[in-house]
């Protein structure tokens, strides 16, 4: 029986899963950026100059990249900072996209020029994401400091979309642009496209930083159910399931996913077939997190895979969260306990706050998702 591209892939990844191969990577190419976003979890507060003389070369990356793909890595995704800012990011796309990975891009869009959108035609990409981060020029000066890239941005997505790129939009709601949200939704829409959510804002991966703008535990649910009947309403029959002719086989890799939830103290496949190597060259099971780590550079990329997988696995677990009653509608993992707490083991009252507002909403007969910002936390 012939299987379409979702059946594959999951096939593909219980493969993976099951021989612990590095199937999924992420190559943080820079951090630095032509934004400064105050919620980015990446930003590590150095000077534009200290990151680029610390960033790992082009040279090294794609030879990260020849290592990774023989390791068994086959989705790529290029991520930043902004990768569009690094002076050599052709050199470094045009090399890793000849390898024959499935590459995805991750960008904010402004930097997306027409030269740029040229020579980008010429070896698309499997999917571009692009961060739309308000709905006006005030709302980008809040949020990124640079009230220019609100129409940059859109001018870098009517490009991708012009080219026929398969390009996703996706935000990241924080104080200062939680009013914009339904425009956000009606600009997205504009594009033919559906907004994406970062259902997670996350401290600072190397600073630590929680000044983050983030939402209230309880604005936040608020939002995420916003955006549940958004997503109800564009796609209101979907089910998984239905991607799938053979039942059989879907049934198999639901088994799989959840094994995901079940082996470890991580519910999601990191360190498990998947794995995120920073600016400067360290291996971490995901972009928050940044420990454990192991180095791919000095003891080559098969060995720092087995290193960090080994590491991942001796993680342990928040026993308090363990035991608690609602653990199973609740997202915490060991990245968000520890940049919550500082500890893996200790429960994080953010998340455990965020887990009881979402219950309440969903047990509420009316929704009110008006005047979300009315605290600061």
């Amino acid at each position: 029986m012939a299987m379409n591209w979702g059946q594959l892939s999951a096939q593909l990844t219980m493969n993976a899963y099951s021989r612990q191969l590095p199937f999924i990577g992420q190559f943080e190419l820079t951090t630095r950026c032509n934004f400064g976003c105050r919620m980015c979890y990446a930003c590590s507060g150095l000077s534009h100059l200290s990151l680029k003389e610390r960033e790992l070369s082009a040279g090294t990356w794609i030879g990260l990249a020849k290592e990774a793909l023989e390791a068994g890595t086959l989705f790529l995704l290029l991520t930043g900072g902004e990768i569009f800012y690094r002076e050599d990011f052709r050199e470094i796309y045009e090399e890793i996209s000849r390898m024959g990975f499935i590459v995805s891009l991750y960008s904010n869009g402004s930097l997306i020029t027409e030269k740029v959108m040229n020579w980008l035609c010429k070896i698309p990409p499997a999917q571009i994401d692009i961060s739309l981060y308000g709905a006006s020029p005030e709302t980008y000066k809040r949020v990124c400091g640079n009230a220019e890239g609100f129409q940059r941005t859109l001018d870098g997505i009517r490009r991708l979309k012009e080219a026929g790129i398969n390009v996703q939009i996706r935000t990241t709601v924080i104080r200062e642009n939680a009013a914009d949200i339904d425009r956000m939704i009606e600009l997205a829409e504009d594009f033919d496209l559906k907004l994406n959510l970062t259902d997670y804002v996350s401290p600072g991966r190397e600073t630590g930083r929680k000044d983050t703008g983030r939402l209230s535990p309880a604005e936040q649910a608020r939002l995420l159910k916003k955006m549940d009947a958004y997503y109800n309403r564009e796609e209101p029959e979907f089910k998984l399931e239905d991607l799938y002719e053979d039942k059989e086989t879907f049934h198999r890799a639901l088994e799989c996913f959840r094994a995901y939830e079940n082996s470890g103290s991580f519910p999601c496949n990191s360190g498990k077939n998947s794995y995120f190597i920073t600016w400067e060259g360290k291996m971490i099971p995901c972009p928050i997190l940044n420990i454990p780590q192991s180095y791919p550079v000095t003891q080559g990329f098969t060995d720092a895979w087995k290193d960090l997988a080994i590491k991942c696995s001796e993680v342990p677990t928040c026993r308090t969260c363990d035991k608690c009653s609602l653990k199973e509608n609740c997202n915490s993992c060991p990245g968000r306990l520890l940049n919550e707490t500082g500890s893996f083991q200790e429960p994080a009252l953010y998340l455990c706050e965020l887990t009881r507002e979402n219950r309440k909403l969903y047990h509420e007969k009316e929704d009110d998702y008006e005047g979300l910002c009315n605290t600061n936390y």
